[in-house]
């Protein structure tokens, strides 16, 4: 498997892991809420989504977000943002290899692939 075949994989498994960590975090009132900073805002929301059979809609928008912040991280790294005016940070592995262009659109090909978007 290659570097950013690896790459992507880790990225989508931290993807689903803080999808199902936050959509529960919302929606199950009996989540352990240690890990937030803000645990009022949390259950102010669990107590607005309570008993409304929203978990699998929640969860399908959180998906949706960070799948965005990823595309949009992934954009940064490919120079299609304004930062790309001053430089590049480009992603290299342990070998100096550049992970290449195109990051964004081959991780949605990545996500599609894993069936994990449509």
């Amino acid at each position: 498997m290659s570097t950013k075949i690896d790459f992507f994989g880790d990225l989508s498994d931290s993807l689903n892991y803080w999808t199902k960590l936050t959509s529960s975090a919302i929606t199950n009132q009996a989540t352990d809420l240690m890990w937030v900073h803000n645990e009022g805002a949390f259950k102010r929301i669990q107590s607005a989504l309570a008993d409304k059979g929203l978990e699998e809609d929640v969860e399908t928008v959180l998906r949706e977000c960070v799948q965005g912040l990823a595309h949009s991280f992934l954009c940064i790294l490919d120079g299609a943002t304004k930062i790309s005016e001053k430089g590049r940070v480009y992603l290299v592995d342990s070998r100096n290899n550049k992970l290449g262009e195109g990051l964004h659109e081959e991780f949605a090909e990545f996500l599609y692939d894993q069936g994990q978007i449509d």
